[in-house]
């Protein structure tokens, strides 16, 4: 490219000639349709209680809110013209002085600046898991997030599948059903090529915001016994797995995007949330590439174990139900049983469960398209970091005891 006098202009196809920069690198041919061409860096996050209430986003608390004469009374509620302010959001919304004066208590109770070292967004996770985990008594009908915790196993028993849901019951602390969800997905950036910058929107130089759209759906919320899974975790063999795919990723030039601190239970986890997302496509109503995970993975003080596999779409708002009904108990132990009975065989074994690197960069261990793969849109992590192992494997497999008390109900059944 360089000895036909082709350079890098430094600047992107859309910006202007005074937003370039000075770049040394030469410029690369791609095909147009290759794959490496874009790389979308995106983020979403869950929209949870006290916002996602109805009385926040569209009841009195919202029309207050959004009066012109409310961020002034915000940004100064000392002032003498107060009291004037408020009797003008009285009229004009139709709502009495006391809930303006409730409203701005709480606006000023919340309003908190963050050091400009902390990311914002940095608990998105943990209070998505406080949502997750602490279901409100009462909803709105109209509030974007419902959902209600499901007993587990079933009070009235599980027949011939008595013993497999007993061995779950050990693994499993709860099940949550979301039966309303709203999702906001943001695109933060693209790369290109070998990933080495992130491209961020060019929305113009005073813009605060990034592009992003809502969508709506349902899913299922399944949390792992802590104690039980701390106890595994410590396992030699269960250690050593998840050290080869650590290592692989320190050194990996195509998934340097993947910023996630790779643990055994983080493994556990993403395997488990695929291999669930597989099996309730043939039962939820929904197409495989609209199911999505996500997955709630920390060690230390503030724990967390957990998977939520859910659907959103923007083209409809509300659910189908099919998602979220297979969390009954009734329903999801055989769905269980199912799921980790299919793990156990692969149509491309021995080789896939005795593989020892798959998928880019050998950033998998025993997980191949014909048994643990999903849709690229559905997965969190790009389809990496998966082993089926870790599930069932007799020794080390979280899930293992759940295989053999299948087996022995099966047995049971054909005596």
């Amino acid at each position: 490219m360089k000895r036909i006098g082709i350079k890098c202009r430094g600047r992107q196809p859309w910006q202007f000639e005074n937003e370039s920069e000075n770049c040394l690198l030469a410029p690369v041919v791609l095909q147009r349709g290759a794959s490496s061409v874009y790389f979308s860096r995106t983020g979403s996050a869950l929209d949870i209680p006290p916002d996602s209430n109805w009385l926040e986003f569209g009841g009195p608390a919202s029309k207050i809110r959004h009066n012109p004469n409310f961020g002034l009374l915000e940004s100064n509620p000392e002032h003498p013209l107060a009291e004037g302010l408020i009797d003008m959001i009285v009229q004009e919304e139709k709502v009495n002085a006391a809930q303006v004066r409730q409203v701005l208590s709480e606006r000023l109770g919340r309003k908190q600046i963050p050091p400009k070292d902390e990311d914002p967004t940095g608990d998105i996770q943990a209070g998505e898991w406080v949502a997750l985990t602490s279901p409100l008594n009462k909803h709105d009908p109209r509030d974007n997030f419902i959902s209600r915790e499901a007993p587990f196993p079933d009070p009235a028993g599980h027949a011939e599948l008595q013993q497999v849901a007993d061995e779950l019951h050990r693994l499993i602390d709860q099940v949550v059903l979301v039966n309303r969800l709203r999702e906001v997905r943001v695109l933060r950036g693209f790369q290109r090529h070998t990933m080495e910058r992130e491209v961020t929107p060019s929305l113009g130089k005073r813009e605060t915001f990034l592009p992003a759209i809502e969508v709506f759906g349902e899913g299922v919320f399944i949390r792992f016994n802590e104690n039980a899974l701390s106890a595994w975790e410590k396992g030699t063999d269960v250690l050593s797995r998840a050290d080869i795919l650590k290592s692989r990723l320190a050194g990996s030039t195509t998934a340097r995007w993947l910023d996630t601190e790779i643990t055994p239970r983080l493994i556990l986890l993403h395997s488990f949330g695929h291999v669930l997302m597989r099996a309730m496509a043939f039962e939820a109503g929904y197409s495989s590439s609209s199911l999505r995970e996500r997955i709630y993975s920390a060690t230390g003080e503030n724990a967390q174990a957990g998977v939520l596999v859910y659907t959103a779409a923007g083209d409809s708002e509300g659910t189908m139900g099919g998602l979220a009904r297979l969390g009954e108990a009734d329903r999801l132990v055989p769905i269980l049983a199912s799921a980790l009975a299919a793990t156990q065989w692969c149509s491309l074994d021995p080789v896939c469960g005795e593989s020892r690197a798959q998928g880019v960069d050998g950033l998998s261990l025993a997980a191949c398209h014909a048994c643990a793969l999903v849709s690229e849109t559905s997965c969190v992590l790009g389809n990496v970091m998966l082993d089926r192992m870790m599930l069932i494997e007799p020794g080390y497999g979280h899930l293992a005891p759940v295989i053999g008390a299948l087996l022995d109900a099966q047995a049971e059944g054909l005596t």
